[in-house]
């Protein structure tokens, strides 16, 4: 009896841990290998569940963020609208118990531009919004990688005649990749591969082609099985 005590509080405490370090490596290869079936499946085993740390909270809404972001990039709006309104309500959650706020901003930031991915028309309302988040979370915490790469992206994603810039969307990028290296948080970490690729593609969009070749060939120095670099991204400029 003892000692069933003993293992079954050795589980509660542990397990969860465990499953926290298997669902980050899964999300991680379906990111590089652009399975999302992968990621969808992470996502399903983390929705429902009760008693979630704040951790395991933070946790899933990151990848409810990167998941979303796919599904408006692949025409998958209603998936996106539905999981958005989940991600508000989790981030609201969060904020309310000031855990991580200075994540939770620059989530709510993205959570608002993929509003706008999803309805162009109405970038005048939620445009601001996304900003004021993205600079709320650098005011919380001015080395947040999470925070400069909101800044970057609504500047790569914003049309010029409104105020777009893909070199302004560089430097943001540029900030956001020296924390992340400076605080050694480039090991099998999907947002860094991100943020190369997207990085690569604003070097593109402003002509600097051999600056777009560098990056690419860092990501996949990070992993040379990264997918989406190595058979689309680098290969096109390459040509």
């Amino acid at each position: 009896m003892e000692r069933t005590l003993y293992l079954l509080i050795f589980f509660s405490l542990f397990h969860p841990v465990a499953n926290q370090a298997q669902s980050h490596e899964e999300i991680y290869e379906a990111y590089v290998l652009d399975e999302m079936h992968r990621w969808k499946g992470v996502l399903d085993g983390y929705a429902g569940r009760s008693n979630l740390s704040l951790s395991n909270q933070l946790e899933y809404l990151e990848y409810l963020y990167g998941y979303i972001a796919w599904c408006v990039g692949n025409d998958r709006d209603d998936e996106a609208s539905g999981h958005l309104d989940e991600a508000f309500e989790l981030a609201d959650y969060l904020e309310s118990k000031s855990y991580s706020l200075s994540n939770i901003y620059a989530y709510k930031a993205a959570f608002y531009g993929y509003k706008i991915g999803l309805a162009p028309y109405k970038a005048p309302f939620y445009g601001p919004k996304s900003k004021s988040y993205a600079q709320k979370a650098i005011d919380t915490d001015s080395k947040n990688p999470l925070a400069y790469t909101q800044l970057a992206n609504m500047q790569f994603y914003m049309p010029p005649a409104f105020g777009g810039s893909k070199e302004e969307a560089i430097k943001y990028y540029q900030i956001a990749l020296a924390f992340l290296e400076t605080e050694k948080k480039t090991e099998r970490n999907w947002n860094y591969l991100s943020l190369l690729a997207t990085m690569g593609q604003a070097y593109e969009k402003i002509g600097n082609l051999s600056k777009a070749k560098s990056v690419y060939v860092k990501a996949l120095e990070t992993d040379s099985r990264f997918k989406w670099v190595k058979n689309e991204l680098l290969p096109n400029i390459e040509k």
